[in-house]
């Protein structure tokens, strides 16, 4: 009898582990596809090599996201970077996108990005961050002056750290002229940008006709002396400012390696008040009404259309 009831006993315990559930088990979802899922829903650090302007050059593609939002981030950042190469108009500029990419880029791909809404660059002419809800927008590409010219940058603003009060003189014209560059930034956003307006300047001179050469001379001998001021953020204008006194202009740090630098001295040539080229509407009308008035002065005086102490510039 006492053999029967442990025997009984044995049974019960038996069924009663078998109704129990294995938390290990966790109601049978260890299948395959519940793994998949599990993995799929697991967040990672994700990193591809992708190829790029015909096998010429190469980036790396990184995030820390689950598989699913991994789908496509690589071969969508390689198709719009092979896209803007293939559309660049000339050999020159594919060029100099290719130089840009030989300093190993890498794209960090954030899917909750913070301290920025779409990219962020830094200083070291080679890491972009980018919103995973940017991947597939113009945001890929506009980070390429920031990289060329190692700006840090959050949505495309240059942003202004460490920044102090830099001024420097340049010699123009075969040493017959200076200047004086101003700008209020970091070293690293200061780098070269003296020398790069110097050089623009010299281009004009150097290829220009004598008529040119004289008139920059005489702009830039004037008392007190050129000054251009660089601005990182320019604020009421895109490009250029002058002010009128033919001797200061404003430039966007953005333009300082373009036909503005140009554009600048011609305004201040011919002592123009402008924003980004256009002449300021009370400078305008006080223009306009000098000339009303000297050509009824001419007209009286019988030379009318003959133009005196106008200045040219080529």
């Amino acid at each position: 009898m006492k053999r029967t009831i442990t025997i009984l006993g044995i049974i019960a315990f038996a069924l009663l582990l078998a109704g129990c559930e294995n938390p290990a088990r966790d109601n049978g979802n260890e299948t395959p596809g519940n793994n998949n899922q599990q993995q799929q829903d697991a967040v990672r650090q994700q990193t591809a090599i992708i190829n790029l302007f015909n096998n010429q050059r190469t980036a790396t593609v990184q995030g820390y996201m689950t598989n699913a939002q991994w789908e496509g981030v690589v071969s969508t950042i390689a198709v719009r970077l092979n896209l803007h190469y293939e559309g660049l108009p000339n050999p020159v500029s594919k060029e100099e996108l290719r130089d840009i990419f030989y300093k190993n880029i890498v794209y960090i791909v954030e899917p909750s990005p913070t301290g920025f809404t779409r990219t962020k660059t830094i200083d070291d002419h080679r890491t972009v961050h980018i919103a995973l809800a940017y991947v597939n927008s113009v945001s890929v590409t506009d980070v390429f002056t920031a990289l060329f010219q190692g700006w840090p940058t959050i949505d495309g603003i240059i942003q202004n750290i460490n920044a102090r009060q830099q001024t420097a003189t340049i010699n123009l014209f075969n040493n017959q002229r200076t200047a004086t560059v101003q700008g209020y930034m970091s070293n690293s956003l200061w780098e070269g940008v003296a020398n790069t307006i110097a050089a623009r300047l010299d281009a004009w001179y150097n290829d220009g006709n004598e008529t040119r050469r004289t008139n920059m001379r005489t702009t830039f001998a004037r008392e007190g002396g050129v000054v251009y001021i660089v601005e990182v953020n320019p604020v009421g204008f895109n490009y250029i400012k002058t002010t009128g006194d033919g001797r200061t202009a404003h430039i966007a740090l953005s333009q300082i390696d373009s036909d503005w630098v140009r554009a600048a001295w011609s305004d201040m040539l011919n002592f123009r008040a402008t924003i980004d080229g256009a002449i300021q509407t009370a400078q305008l009308k006080c223009i306009q009404e000098g000339q009303a008035r000297r050509n009824n002065m001419l007209a009286k005086a019988g030379h009318r259309g003959r133009i005196y102490g106008s200045v040219t510039h080529g």
